[in-house]
């Protein structure tokens, strides 16, 4: 028995060889789907999600061999191969983040530090070329999140409702923050947005405690939220990330609801 639930045959040590070679195949093809994408915070996202699976295996004690083979095969395929409609391998993105949290942490500092504190909403065709430059970083989502912060300021408390925020409110070209929490603060208000926050928490916090006692479905769909949540800090949440971090999240919290009862 690998859990409390759920047979032997659920346990990705007694998969079959040839099930197993399928799954590395389909992962492979996936990942590399996700390289063409360029799309630098799902690339984290996996990646962090992957390191704590390895870690959950190794200090509960369960087979880790093929987390470690899943790891290793993403690093490859992330730093050697160039996609299709970019040819620029996960380096390339590495490279830029971190030249770009050392700007904003540094020679930009200042720049950014009077963006934030002028109230006034700023369009990206209207900046100068130094304030662009700013802008364009993690592909322009840090204006969007400068002026979505602006737009909280306004009306913290109830918000603007679902679907209420246009792409000339933010000023940025987006209808959305790419953030999971500006976004819960903009749509629902800064104590709908904690209470939200708060729920997940709840959920992830004891599973985090209790990861011991997982079986199988349980930690997919801890480690898929774990994913999820860190996606969502960078993506438009409301059509990729939120609705399938909401199944996992259901399962998840079934999981746990269930304990008590059976």
């Amino acid at each position: 028995m690998c859990g409390r639930d759920w047979s032997s045959d659920v346990c990705s040590s007694d998969l079959k060889w040839y099930l197993k070679i399928a799954y590395l195949v389909s992962y492979v093809v996936l990942l590399l789907t996700l390289i063409n994408t360029t799309t630098s915070g799902s690339y984290m996202a996996i990646f962090i999600t992957i390191v704590a699976i390895l870690i959950y295996q190794i200090i509960a004690k369960k087979k880790w061999s093929f987390g470690l083979l899943v790891l290793g095969i993403f690093i490859a395929c992330a730093f050697l191969y160039n996609g299709a409609y970019s040819n620029k391998p996960m380096i390339a993105d590495i490279e830029a983040i971190t030249t770009q949290v050392i700007s904003i942490t540094g020679k930009d500092k200042d720049s950014i530090v009077k963006l934030v504190k002028d109230d006034e909403i700023k369009d990206y065709s209207k900046l100068d070329k130094d304030q662009k430059a700013i802008a364009d970083y993690g592909s322009r989502r840090l204006l969007i999140w400068i002026n979505s912060l602006k737009l909280i300021k306004q009306r913290p408390i109830l918000g603007y409702g679902l679907e209420n925020i246009s792409a000339s409110m933010i000023g940025g070209g987006a209808g959305r923050p790419h953030n999971l929490i500006l976004q819960m603060c903009l749509f629902a208000g800064v104590p709908g947005a904690m209470m939200y926050l708060i729920g997940v928490a709840i959920i992830m916090i004891r599973g985090l405690i209790n990861f011991k006692l997982m079986d199988n479905i349980m930690a997919i769909s801890y480690f898929a939220c774990f994913g999820y949540l860190i996606s969502a800090m960078f993506g438009n949440t409301m059509y990729y990330t939120s609705p399938f971090f909401l199944v996992f999240f259901g399962m998840l919290y079934g999981k746990e609801i269930r304990q008590y009862f059976i």
